[in-house]
C-alpha cells in the first residue's frame, strides 16, 4: 500500500539533511527512525531555544512528541529509544502504532467493524509488511494496542466509527457534502 495509507509504503520516505556545523564532514546515509515530529525539537535545540510550555502569549498550545537529531548529526547517537518510544499514525480511519522493530496496523477491510483485525509486523524482517504475525505473537500486539490507546489520549486524536462516515459542511447546512470511507 502507498501513499494515503499507514503502511510502509504510505509513511516511509528519505529525508536529506545539511546543516554545515553538523554535517560537512560526516557525509553519510543513516537508517535512523525520525519523523517530522522530530524537525521542531530539532530546531529549537539548534537555535538555542526551549520550547514555551503548554502556553504562549496567553494560548494553549500542545508540547511536540518529537526528539532532537542534533545528537545523531554530531555523535551518530540514536534519536528514538526503541524500548520506550513510540510513534503512532492515523489516516481516514487507518490507525498504526510502531515501537522498536514491530508496528501493529488497523486497516479497514470492510464496512463491518468485525471484518478489521489488528495486524502485526516485524519490520526488521518485513518491511512490506505482507506477514501478520498477531496469532504467532499476541503479547507483543496486545501492548502495541495499549500503547495506542495511550497515543489517542495523548494526542486527542479522534478515530472515526466504522464505517467510516464524516459529514463535510463545506457549502452551508443545504448542500452539505457526505463522504462515505469503506
Amino acid at each position: 500500500m502507498t501513499k494515503g495509507h499507514v503502511t510502509e509504503g504510505g509513511i516511509r520516505c528519505p529525508a536529506i539533511v545539511h546543516y554545515g556545523p553538523l554535517t560537512s564532514t560526516s557525509r553519510r546515509m543513516s537508517h535512523e527512525f525520525c519523523t517530522v515530529m522530530d524537525i521542531l525539537p530539532t530546531i529549537l535545540e539548534l537555535g538555542g531555544l526551549t520550547h514555551p510550555g503548554t502556553t504562549f502569549q496567553g494560548q494553549q498550545v500542545v508540547l511536540p512528541r518529537g526528539k532532537s537529531w542534533v545528537s545523531h548529526l554530531h555523535s551518530h547517537q540514536p534519536i528514538h529509544d526503541e524500548c520506550q518510544d513510540f510513534t503512532g499514525w492515523e489516516l481516514f480511519g487507518e490507525r498504526a502504532i510502531c515501537r522498536g522493530n514491530y508496528k501493529a496496523l488497523y486497516i479497514p477491510k470492510g464496512p463491518l467493524p468485525e471484518e478489521t483485525k489488528w495486524e502485526l509486523h516485524d519490520l526488521t524482517h518485513d518491511k512490506g509488511e505482507s506477514k501478520d504475525l498477531a496469532e504467532e505473537k499476541p503479547e507483543v500486539l496486545k501492548e502495541l494496542i495499549e500503547l495506542w490507546v495511550k497515543y489517542e489520549s495523548e494526542t486527542g486524536v479522534i478515530v472515526a466509527p466504522d464505517p467510516y462516515e464524516v459529514d463535510y459542511d463545506v457549502f452551508g447546512p443545504r448542500n452539505s457534502t457526505r463522504i462515505v470511507f469503506l
